[in-house]
């Protein structure tokens, strides 16, 4: 994750997002960085496992490539390693429905295996399409946890959904006519995959 000290600031000073920072832990006269930090307005309210930072690097299109270790799908006692980025900015579909903001992520996202286990047949594409599958409703289910997380239960909206909905309005009064801040608490968020 890059983020400068600027950033910080200029989220903080944004009322259309809530700032982050990295997390770094000292245990033991060593220092680690170990997910992120969330604020609301000038108050650090939580910080976040490195987890959760990946999909916030998913659902703010600043994922470079991450490594993940999933339970093989094909055989579950062993693990097996992907390397994950996206192919395509993730996009949003934001609707107000029955007074509930509904937001929907389209994720993007690509891989390759990096390890499995000695019998693994890589030219099997019904193998590939398992993975694939699992990998898919991992990430939806990650950014579905970092939601809840982060938006519903510190009320905060560290990625800006409230931009990305408020990019509908062809003035400020319309979108403020929403009361789009009272109605973000009640939120409820979908992640879904195409891979």
């Amino acid at each position: 994750y890059k983020s400068t000290l600027g950033d910080f600031f200029k989220a903080l000073h944004n009322e259309s997002i809530d700032p982050i920072c990295l997390y770094v832990a000292n245990s033991n006269n060593i220092m680690q960085t170990s997910g992120l930090a969330i604020f609301k307005s000038d108050k650090m309210v939580e910080n976040i496992s490195v987890k959760n930072a990946i999909a916030h690097l998913i659902l703010t299109n600043n994922l470079e490539s991450s490594i993940i270790s999933l339970e093989n799908p094909l055989n579950p006692k062993e693990k097996i390693d992907l390397e994950i980025s996206l192919y395509k900015d993730t996009s949003y579909d934001i609707e107000i429905i029955n007074n509930i903001p509904c937001i929907v992520a389209k994720i993007y996202p690509e891989g390759r295996i990096l390890s499995a286990d000695s019998t693994f047949n890589y030219s099997d594409s019904e193998n590939i399409k398992k993975i694939e599958d699992f990998c898919n409703k991992h990430i939806a289910k990650l950014t579905e946890e970092y939601f809840e997380n982060t938006s519903r239960k510190f009320y905060v909206d560290p990625v800006g959904y409230k931009d990305l909905y408020k990019s509908r309005f062809l003035t400020e009064e319309l979108f403020n006519s929403t009361n789009w801040d009272s109605l973000f608490k009640n939120a409820c968020f979908a992640g879904t995959v195409s891979s």
